[in-house]
């Protein structure tokens, strides 16, 4: 039997063309949560609204395409008596164990097994540990409500226009300087106690260093 109600479940991600930033931005100001929070139901798996008709789910399904998360609208399960199942067949014998020769086999004081000692095998195909099954969290969203596409949830104050008063101020002429640069004296450099000395004298008094000496005797050119 199908039921007549319906939940709303957000899938994993954002839709395709739409940042996982933006909608988050989007959810957070749907459901007037922080954008923290927002970001968490993009992680698949939370319902929206629950237990609501056809017409109603399509709704929310549409305010949040519209946001652009992934929405799905799914029927909720009838309850039915659980069918008896065939008793379960008992599982086959374990595979009996190869013989070991004699002169192989360990004593039962455990000489010769080494560190396998008392260690048992299991059969092919046993699983030796069960896996742990972990169910997906579960946020109940359904004291929330969705506003209709296009609904401003945030009324802005208008922002007044600032009134200046320019009746004080003037405009000048084309090509008028506004400001008037004072202009820069010359700097006046006194050189009276400076002379200038002869072409090849030697200002800091140093006498010149002698002819370097270099000793030739052992240079030699070829012919």
């Amino acid at each position: 039997m199908q039921s007549s109600l319906f939940d709303v479940v957000l899938g994993a991600g954002p839709r395709e063309g739409v940042s996982a930033e933006q909608a988050a931005a989007n959810l957070a100001r749907l459901f007037k949560i922080d954008a923290a929070r927002a970001a968490q139901l993009l992680g698949g798996g939370f319902v929206a609204k629950r237990g609501v008709d056809q017409a109603t789910a399509q709704k929310y399904q549409q305010a949040l395409e519209a946001a652009g998360a992934r929405v799905q609208v799914v029927a909720q399960a009838v309850a039915t008596p659980p069918a008896t199942e065939p008793a379960a067949a008992a599982p086959p014998p374990p595979p009996e164990p190869a013989a070991v020769p004699a002169s192989r086999a360990p004593d039962a004081a455990g000489e010769g097994a080494g560190p396998l000692a008392g260690v048992d095998v299991a059969p092919a195909g046993s699983v030796i540990v069960p896996p742990e099954t972990i169910a997906p969290p579960v946020f109940d969203l359904s004291g929330m409500d969705v506003a209709d596409p296009g609904v401003q949830l945030v009324e802005h104050a208008p922002v007044e226009t600032p009134d200046i008063d320019t009746a004080a101020l003037s405009v000048g002429a084309v090509g008028e300087q506004l400001v008037e640069h004072a202009p820069v004296p010359t700097p006046e450099i006194a050189t009276e106690h400076m002379s200038v000395a002869e072409p090849g004298e030697t200002l800091d008094g140093r006498p010149p260093p002698p002819p370097a000496d270099i000793d030739t005797d052992e240079l030699h050119l070829d012919p």
